[in-house]
């Protein structure tokens, strides 16, 4: 049971991540509509989130490593949403 319940919680927040991706880059043409901004400029914040994804995914093996995994995991969860 114990293992269904984390495997449900990785799995949701792998999901997360996907739809916060997705949900990004459909809103880019509406708010550049409303900003009066090239969506070409908007596609910097698109770039910066993923940007970050890259480099701290790596580096979040070695501080969970560190601090422990459940402590990493609830703190980006509860950081990020």
């Amino acid at each position: 049971m114990k293992k269904n319940i984390i495997l449900l919680t990785v799995s949701l927040a792998m999901f997360m991540e996907a739809v916060d991706t997705t949900i990004l880059n459909t809103a880019i043409p509406v708010m550049s509509k409303s900003l009066n901004v090239n969506p070409i400029n908007l596609k910097l914040a698109l770039i910066s989130y993923l940007l970050s994804l890259a480099i701290f995914i790596p580096i979040s093996g070695w501080i969970a490593d560190k601090f422990g995994i459940k402590r990493v995991f609830i703190s980006a969860i509860s950081l990020f949403t």
